[in-house]
């Protein structure tokens, strides 16, 4: 029951919005193209990859507006065509997964599996910057304490 209650106060306290993440980056960048994001976990120990150029990127903005639409069914369909794309590198398939489970969350309420499954696969592609990745893991440690699944949660927040 401690670690429940840890938890949970662990998580709260820290809550973050589950928002397109992306649709915020993409408007500072368009505000601000010389300034650099905040580096909201300067003790990381993982390296950030290379973002590079992404081939799907036209694929990943209309899976956006989809969500901006809330066409949601649509854009997990979009999504998911992109993560199973044999040439979608770690960078895309971790946008489209993250696409994926925001939009499932919007529209599967009564259970955040699939939700969890799609925020899991987004961090375990490994293509995405650290800021977004350690907030994607805050989001799935706060979606296993919703579900009162701690020890899941705990591998998240560690």
């Amino acid at each position: 029951m401690k670690l429940q209650t840890l938890l949970t106060t662990l998580l709260c306290s820290g809550a973050l919005a589950f928002v397109p993440a992306d649709t915020a980056e993409a408007q500072r960048s368009r505000d601000s193209r010389q300034s650099k994001p905040e580096i909201l976990f300067p003790e990381a120990g993982r390296e950030a990859p290379k973002q590079g150029s992404s081939r799907f990127g036209t694929k990943l903005d209309k899976a956006y507006k989809l969500i901006e639409k809330e066409k949601y069914a649509e854009a997990i369909a979009a999504a998911e065509a992109i993560a199973n794309n044999e040439r979608a590198g770690p960078y895309e398939r971790s946008r489209a997964y993250y696409i994926a489970g925001y939009a499932t969350q919007q529209t599967d309420t009564e259970s955040v599996s699939k939700t969890i499954d799609y925020l899991t696969r987004a961090i375990e592609s490994n293509g995405l910057d650290n800021n977004m990745h350690y907030q994607l893991m805050q989001q799935v440690a706060q979606l296993h304490v919703a579900e009162e699944q701690y020890d899941h949660a705990i591998r998240y927040i560690d």
